[in-house]
């Protein structure tokens, strides 16, 4: 008898999954009508695959039968973002994706190479192999093949150039340091001295080993305004070692970036200027904030601060632009009075260093009619400020918030 989860796979097991994403995986009367028709084992698992490609869809939207597990969607790289990496590994004969989990790395790989995947978990592994089956099925691309083999010991000089995603919970905790992760900081130094080609996946807050940042090119990628993964370049995979880099992607084949060295530019204005400029996560997560600054002629509202102020427009793919109505020190009710004299409607509210929450104000402020403004809520010489604020021609609203 199949294991559940190669039977899920299978061709009795994809007529169930359909059933259950057209029906709703959560209904009471899919899950009785599955009950009775197969072993609870298989009834769960076939309304939590239902309920995942319905999760995966922002993730993958140009894949929608794919497989999965709820940790490995999670810790998956999105289509957009692979693809972008992968672009770094054209002209490599072949390339190994380490740790594969179920294939969002990987199916972007084989569109430049040959390649192999490795993962330890059999299940993952299954799953990972028959996405690639898919992907070819409906798209030209480069061979892929899946092996369950840890990817601590896999001998990564088998091949051209390689990437890894190592486990970060591989101690039944997420952690940041490398020494905690599966492969460790320490294993993926000796696959470096066996292979110097390699590009190592990592949050974007995690902790980089001094010695990487003289050899390793660092690159923050961000998509759909949240700031994903740090990359760490080498070998011929660093274009520009040594130094930190800050991406923004925005659709496949459409991205911007931005390098530089961190810490410069802590210049502080004394006052809001006409324009209040907002970086990508990417740029705050690579600490580059003050090199955009030095070189767009930019100054920040207040000192550790992220928001930027000028005078003048000015234009980057990389930063939001916000032209200022405004400036109103913390007073809420006058901040009332003023929008409904100018019938002002309230899209977004952004703040940061304030305890505000952004969604109870969107709910009091928000007319659902008028001119379309976002407000930022920050703090300026210690004291919190309102600003009312046009989005810039290029900006869409985001309706979200940031902290820091």
């Amino acid at each position: 008898m199949l294991p559940d989860w190669k039977w899920l796979t299978s061709d009795e097991g994809e007529p169930w999954i359909r059933f259950a994403e057209e029906s709703g995986p959560n209904s009471v009367q899919t899950v009785t009508t599955l009950r009775k028709k197969l072993p609870a084992s298989r009834a769960r698992l076939v309304c939590e695959q239902a309920a995942l490609r319905h999760k995966a869809r922002i993730k993958f939207p140009s894949q929608t039968d794919m497989f999965y597990t709820p940790v490995v969607l999670e810790q998956s790289t999105d289509e957009v973002v692979a693809r972008y990496k992968a672009r770094r590994f054209a002209g490599f004969e072949s390339v190994a994706d380490l740790c594969c989990g179920i294939g969002g790395d990987l199916l972007a790989l084989r569109e430049q190479a040959p390649v192999w995947g490795i993962e330890k978990d059999r299940s993952v592994a299954w799953f990972a192999a028959m996405n690639c089956r898919r992907a070819e099925a409906q798209r030209l691309g480069y061979p892929a093949r899946v092996c369950v083999a840890d990817a601590s010991v896999w001998p990564v000089d088998r091949v051209a150039a390689w990437h890894v995603d190592p486990d970060r919970r591989a101690s039944g905790r997420k952690s940041l340091q490398l020494t905690a992760a599966q492969p460790s900081g320490h294993d993926i130094d000796r696959m470096l001295a066996e292979n110097p080609h390699g590009a190592i996946k990592l949050a974007p807050a995690s902790g980089i080993p001094p010695e990487w940042t003289a050899h390793a090119e660092l690159e923050w990628i961000s998509h759909r305004r949240e700031c994903r993964q740090l990359v760490a370049w080498f070998g011929k995979l660093a274009k520009h070692p040594g130094q930190r880099l800050a991406t923004k992607c925005v659709s496949d084949g459409d991205f911007a970036s931005f390098s530089g060295t961190p810490g410069k530019n802590h210049r502080i204005t004394p006052q809001v200027g006409k324009f209040v400029y907002e970086p990508d996560p990417a740029i705050l997560a690579a600490g580059l904030a003050g090199a955009l600054a030095d070189e767009l002629d930019l100054s920040f509202l207040r000192e550790g601060g992220s928001y930027l102020t000028s005078h003048r427009q000015v234009k980057h793919p990389i930063i939001s632009g916000f032209r200022v109505l405004e400036v109103f020190a913390w007073n809420r009710r006058r901040l009332k009075s003023y929008l409904e004299q100018h019938q002002l409607d309230v899209r977004e509210v952004k703040q940061r260093a304030t305890s505000v929450e952004p969604q109870d104000w969107l709910k009091e402020l928000r007319r659902g009619e008028g001119t379309p403004v976002s407000l930022i809520v920050t703090r300026v010489h210690d004291g919190r400020v309102v600003l009312v604020c046009q989005r810039l021609e290029g900006s869409e609203f985001s309706q979200e918030t940031t902290s820091s």
